[in-house]
């Protein structure tokens, strides 16, 4: 089965996508072979032509959502429209205010209730909103460190849902909820799609966690990213030039990953390749889940010792701890983007925890949902970009940058150059000879960065979004946690046999010799 992400333009998505997962398939001639519809999840199974016989292609791919047609595609409009209203009058309209009064004077509003404000308006917003209010809040350097100590309660205080609406989930999925001894009523812990719950099955001993889908969220996900993207077209036929910023088709990667997060099955088969990656890394794991208790919006997997890695953000924990700690999670995410192109993109620290035993730490990763690949032409363009980069030739990365754009109207392509060595010669190796976080203003990086890219008319792929997204989380829990690490050097080991084969294979001394 092909499952297959359907948008307004129905036809040529279904075309698109079919064309990009079979076109690797030795030219075979495919064709629609059946259609199921269950959940919200539209399942395509595809017949192949192979060498005269036909054959069922299967892709581990769900992506999700359908298109409403009809009545339904009017329903739809109207609660985004109402949707969309309730958000403007009763959410961000207080908030502005607020915001402006506390501009004004302190007295007025101060800035701690502006930030709790704040973060009631995230929680209150639907899970779209709540996801990028976790984001934000791993990035005190863009933010303020007052903003996300605040705000930073939604990693391990997202609202919650009842225990009656927790059991019936678990009877449409299995028929029946008899096959736990016990399921804990209160809730480990809630996140924006779901909730957890400690249990134990009959005939197991072992301790077990269900999470279990909020009631209701694929709808409210639905509504909220249709909002999202007509927001962000609107900001993009409005501002000139934003559309080499790819700001459409960031949005749309950000819709797909929320939606694959709609669907326990695929965090499953996530959750077993990860697995699968990390069996010798010992100071590392993830839950292992219980296949023959999985179904799309219940999810049963192994309990993992440890607490939230926000207990060891605090300024009473050794920096020796957290210089450990920092080193392990750094370690195991570019192992994962470098050596396995299976990344984790929602590294938070509600989703990382941490077990400490005769003073050697263990990190386990939770909520496998958000997870990302890079294709093999675009996982290359990123080595080659970052190992230019890391190795602080900024004109050799403007150029790699020209040549993996897939829309590129560059007029004065040494300009360009000039802006990105510019850019990456206040970060780069070989003037600082560390990356050290507390000495890089990210934000502003980026921004200079964007300026450049829609000045000079280069299109970035897309694919590199949630990549790039990824990197700024960690950087963000790196700077909390050891603000003099350097994150090149940690790459080193992963980045380095993949430039010795490459087209840059001439930076691999430079990079030896910049981090020894």
């Amino acid at each position: 089965t092909v499952s297959v992400l359907y948008c307004w333009r129905e036809g040529a998505m279904q075309r698109r996508v079919l064309t990009a997962l079979l076109g690797t398939a030795g030219g075979c001639g495919y064709q629609l072979w059946s259609a199921k519809c269950y959940a919200s999840t539209e399942v395509i199974q595809v017949k192949m032509e192979v060498g005269g016989a036909d054959k069922i292609l299967s892709v581990d791919k769900p992506v999700m959502a359908t298109s409403p047609t009809g009545l339904k595609a009017l329903l739809h409009a109207t609660r985004v429209v109402w949707r969309a209203c309730y958000l403007a009058y009763y959410v961000f309209v207080p908030l502005l205010w607020a915001a402006m009064l506390n501009a004004i004077s302190e007295r007025m509003v101060s800035t701690r209730t502006l930030h709790t404000l704040v973060l009631q308006m995230f929680r209150s917003s639907g899970p779209c909103f709540l996801k990028l209010g976790q984001w934000a809040a791993t990035r005190p350097d863009v933010f303020g460190k007052e903003f996300c100590e605040v705000v930073g309660n939604l990693h391990n205080d997202a609202p919650t849902h009842p225990w009656e609406k927790t059991k019936e989930r678990i009877r449409e999925s299995f028929g029946t909820d008899d096959m736990f001894e016990y399921i804990d009523e209160q809730p480990l812990h809630s996140g924006c799609i779901a909730q957890v719950h400690k249990a134990k099955l009959k005939g197991n001993e072992k301790e077990l966690v269900v999470k279990v889908m909020h009631p209701d969220v694929e709808n409210s996900i639905n509504i909220d990213l249709s909002i999202i993207a007509c927001g962000v077209r609107t900001v993009a036929a409005l501002l000139p030039g934003s559309n080499w910023l790819s700001l459409v088709e960031s949005c749309d990667e950000f819709t797909d990953l929320m939606r694959s997060q709609l669907d326990f099955t695929f965090e499953a088969s996530n959750l077993q390749k990860f697995i699968h990656a990390f069996e010798n890394v010992a100071n590392v794991s993830f839950p292992t889940p219980l296949t023959d208790y999985v179904s799309h919006t219940v999810l049963t997997e192994t309990f993992e010792e440890g607490c939230s890695l926000t207990e060891y953000q605090q300024d009473d924990v050794s920096q020796t701890d957290k210089q450990k700690i920092a080193q392990i999670g750094c370690h195991a995410f570019f192992k994962m983007v470098f050596d396995d192109n299976l990344f984790h993109a929602d590294l938070h620290p509600g989703n990382i925890l941490v077990n400490k035993k005769d003073g050697t730490f263990k990190l386990t990763f939770l909520d496998a949902g958000l997870v990302s690949t890079l294709t093999k032409a675009d996982q290359k363009n990123f080595t080659e970009l970052f190992a230019a980069v890391c190795s602080g030739q900024g004109g050799l990365a403007a150029e790699l940058i020209l040549k993996g754009a897939k829309i590129n109207q560059c007029v004065d392509p040494e300009a360009f150059k000039s802006g990105m060595s510019d850019i990456i010669n206040r970060v780069n190796a070989s003037l600082r000879k560390s990356f050290c976080l507390k000495d890089v203003h990210i934000g502003e990086i980026l921004f200079d960065t964007m300026d450049v890219i829609r000045n000079n008319q280069v299109k970035l792929d897309p694919a590199f979004t949630t990549l790039v997204l990824s990197i700024a989380l960690l950087e963000g829990i790196g700077r909390s946690l050891w603000p003099d690490l350097n994150l090149f050097r940690v790459s080193v080991p992963y980045i380095l046999p993949h430039v010795e084969v490459s087209d840059v294979n001439f930076l691999g001394p430079i990079i030896t010799n910049l981090y020894a």
